[in-house]
């Protein structure tokens, strides 16, 4: 099973589920089911009652209505251009994707493999010019066709019109070899005995010879008994090249083919050996002659879909030039469209058509050919091409100047310009509607020379949103279509005079966030962040009180002639007036004063009591203690919020380091101890006004587990 995908869906989504078609984000394919293969094996399970003759009926019937929709769209007139249709294979996705076609608002795909006939994706109703068919089988070759639609049921010819024109992607990897042959000749035949492949549903062989041109012909279909092959159209002395490959079951999967081999026919009595053949890839003591033009593994392939260059032209004369498709052609067919006799023929990629009328369009077609048979022909490319106007009559095709020009000046945009076509905007019937304007300026006053400013589409009105306030300027417009340009207008001016400046209301200021508080004994410094959006000014105050502390711009004020050791609530705000509305909320922040320095020693906290260090083999050694009965020293509110840890190697000389510092937890593990040195240890208590002095020492030597054998 696969499926299909709109190409905008294939990033960041899930694949379509098995057998759906998914369109791009809220679009009308959001979920299409994909009919085909997935619909087919339904019918089938719904219909197992039907009987022979009945599914023998219906088939039938579609196949006329099938052939009689082929043969009315072979002559058929089409109303919009064939879209261009191209396949890739990318990443084990097949990437579809067509050519806009102008004046078509949707698109009809459809798919066919081996196992079901074709098949539309979606509902017709296919938007854009991509798609992506998702998790296709490996080996399976798929047939892919495109038909552009407008609201009016007008369409196009199909991209790929017949069944052995249609664009084809198989997937690389082959699911099965190809099988392993030998030449055994006959008194008049050539035998090929292949060895069977144990996947194989069946067998082709090719053959090539000097009288066969540059195809590879057909071989008769095998006997599967016997496991050969056999050729009677043979002649005495004839080289002839041979190759097989083998495919799986419906077809749906086909090796590569093999490498061929060679063998001259002798004639006569030969019935058993290889009778001298060898495969091309084995056969290096004699030169292998080799197929021409070119030796391939495979019949040319079916030329691609031609592009064409850009087209010039002359009052009677059309170059045209296209690219080489691919696949490649031999050789190009270009006629008019709708004639059957051909402008050119041959091997060159461009063509210059003379001897035309002017002022006409002439719609050609292009495609490229490998020989005469259907199957050689690729599909056929159309471009529309306009020969010029005489240029003795040029003056009696452009159009006429603007009509009625008039420039105002609009507060809101700048100076506007409209104008009226001039009667002879589309003179006598060269079918040359204007297309286009150019829109002229210059500031009033001599001396000034007009410039061109802008060129627009048919719209009659133009904004000038570049003019300077205050400044007065002069228009001109000349209409425009594909034979030139008209003369100039008759001239307008205005001067831009902008909007009186109507004051905007501020919006109420945000919530202020506080940068970090400091203090002294006596003194507050508060700061805070300018809030989104803006205030004019700042009202501070402490909480509970209508006074204000400050007023003003600054984001900073610094509180002074304040208690020590005492908490301070502040409020701040941002205001763009005085009412409310121009008020932003309250912004709340407490901070303490220190301690008077006189006075810090009572407020410290106490050395920790009673410190133990005793060895742990699992971790290293551990510490533990109490805190001193002085750890929240008298009523100030200052409990002991973290401990520092400090060590030292046992002995004379060493100093104290400090090894870290926590939290208000009375134990730690000291991990990093080296087994076998006794460290010596002691433990600061701290809280918000500082650090205690060291506890009592302890010691301990770290021991490790023993090793246990």
């Amino acid at each position: 099973m696969s499926s299909f995908c709109n190409r905008d869906d294939r990033a960041g989504t899930r694949p379509a589920p098995t057998g759906s078609l998914r369109g791009a984000g809220e679009g009308r394919h959001k979920a299409c089911p994909y009919r085909g293969l997935r619909g087919a094996f339904q019918i089938r399970e719904r219909n197992e009652f039907m009987s022979k003759r009945t599914v023998v009926f219906v088939l039938a019937a579609a196949a006329v209505v099938i052939v009689f929709g082929v043969v009315q769209a072979q002559g058929q007139a089409y109303a919009l251009d064939r879209p261009t249709l191209t396949a890739t294979e990318v990443e084990g996705e097949i990437v579809l994707s067509w050519t806009e076609v102008e004046g078509a608002t949707r698109y009809g795909l459809w798919v066919k493999d081996c196992e079901n006939r074709w098949e539309r994706i979606g509902d017709g109703d296919w938007e854009t010019t991509e798609a992506v068919h998702r998790d296709p089988v490996d080996g399976r070759t798929y047939k892919y066709t495109v038909q552009a639609l407008n609201d009016r049921g007008e369409e196009s010819d199909w991209a790929s019109r017949r069944e052995d024109r249609y664009l084809w992607v198989r997937e690389t990897v082959n699911p099965i070899p190809f099988p392993q042959f030998e030449i055994v000749p006959q008194a008049d035949h050539i035998r090929l005995q292949f060895a069977a492949v144990e996947e194989a549903a069946g067998y082709q062989g090719r053959v090539w010879y000097a009288g066969a041109g540059d195809r590879w012909l057909a071989l008769p279909e095998p006997d599967l008994e016997s496991r050969t092959f056999s050729w009677f159209e043979v002649e005495a002395g004839v080289e002839y090249f041979f190759m097989m490959r083998s495919y799986s079951e419906n077809r749906c999967g086909y090796s590569d083919w093999s490498g061929y081999q060679v063998h001259t026919f002798a004639g006569g009595g030969a019935t058993g050996g290889d009778g001298g053949g060898a495969s091309g890839a084995a056969n290096t003591a004699t030169p292998t002659p080799t197929p021409t033009p070119t030796a391939t593994a495979t019949p040319r392939p079916l030329p691609g879909q031609i592009r064409w260059n850009d087209a010039s032209s002359t009052h009677n004369s059309v170059s045209l030039s296209w690219q080489a498709p691919d696949p490649p052609a031999l050789q190009y067919s270009l006629r008019l469209s709708g004639s059957d006799k051909a402008l050119y023929e041959g091997t060159a990629t461009s063509f210059t058509h003379t001897g035309l009328d002017a002022n006409t369009a002439y719609r050609y077609a292009v495609r490229g050919e490998n020989g005469s048979a259907d199957g050689d022909r690729g599909p056929w490319s159309y471009e529309t091409v306009w020969t010029k106007v005489d240029p003795a009559e040029l003056a009696k095709y452009v159009p006429g100047a603007p009509a009625t020009l008039e420039a105002r000046n609009d507060p809101a945009v700048g100076i506007r310009l409209r104008w009226r076509l001039n009667a002879r905007a589309q003179p006598g019937d060269c079918a040359c509607p204007v297309d286009g304007h150019q829109i002229l300026r210059r500031i009033s006053g001599p001396g000034q020379q007009f410039q061109v400013i802008a060129a627009i589409g048919t719209e009659r009105n133009y904004q000038d949103s570049s003019a300077s306030p205050g400044v007065q300027y002069t228009y001109q417009v000349r209409a425009r279509n594909r034979h030139g340009l008209s003369d100039a207008s008759r001239s307008a001016s205005a001067a831009y005079v902008p909007p009186t400046a109507t004051p905007t209301p501020r919006p109420r200021p945000g919530q202020i966030s506080w940068n970090d508080a400091s203090s002294t004994h006596n003194s507050v410094s508060l700061s805070w962040q300018a809030p989104d959006p803006p205030a004019l000014q700042y009202s501070l105050r402490l909480s509970g009180s209508d006074k204000a502390l400050y007023e003003g711009t600054a984001t900073s004020f610094t509180h002074t002639g304040l208690d020590a050791n005492t908490a301070y609530r502040y409020a701040v705000r941002g205001e763009n007036g005085s009412a409310d509305g121009d008020r932003g909320p309250w912004s709340y922040e407490t901070v303490w004063t220190k301690v008077d320095p006189a006075e810090l020693a009572k407020y410290v906290p106490g050395a920790p009591a009673t410190l133990e260090a005793r060895n742990d083999p699992a971790v290293g050694i551990r510490l533990r203690w109490r805190l001193n009965a002085r750890a929240q020293p008298g009523d100030c509110a200052c409990p002991v919020d973290g401990h520092q840890i400090l060590r030292r190697v046992s002995g004379a000389g060493e100093q104290f380091q400090v090894i870290a510092a926590i939290g208000a937890e009375r134990n730690y593990e000291d991990g990093s101890a080296t087994p076998g040195v006794q460290y010596t240890y002691q433990v600061r208590a701290r809280n918000r006004h500082g650090l205690s002095g060291g506890s009592r020492s302890a010691s301990a030597t770290y021991v490790p587990p023993t090793a246990t054998p």
